[in-house]
């Protein structure tokens, strides 16, 4: 992460993909990966149908979801 933000890359600009599905992957517990807060899918939406992410700077997504299936 260090070394791509010091590359020059926003870090609004960079997702973590995991392969495992939402109710599997890794980090779904954990709110931080080093300094950085994570941004996730609470797996909710709003009553117009707008899906409710955590707060966080650092996106975690599963491959499902950014490939948009």
């Amino acid at each position: 992460m260090t070394h791509v933000l010091q590359q020059g890359c926003p870090l609004e600009d960079i997702v973590i993909v995991s392969m495992k599905g939402l109710e599997h992957h890794l980090l779904r517990a954990d709110t931080h990966l080093g300094v950085w807060p994570l941004r996730c899918f609470t797996g909710r939406y709003t009553d117009d149908g707008v899906q409710i992410c955590s707060e966080g700077v650092l996106t975690l997504e599963t491959i499902y979801r950014f490939k948009g299936q």
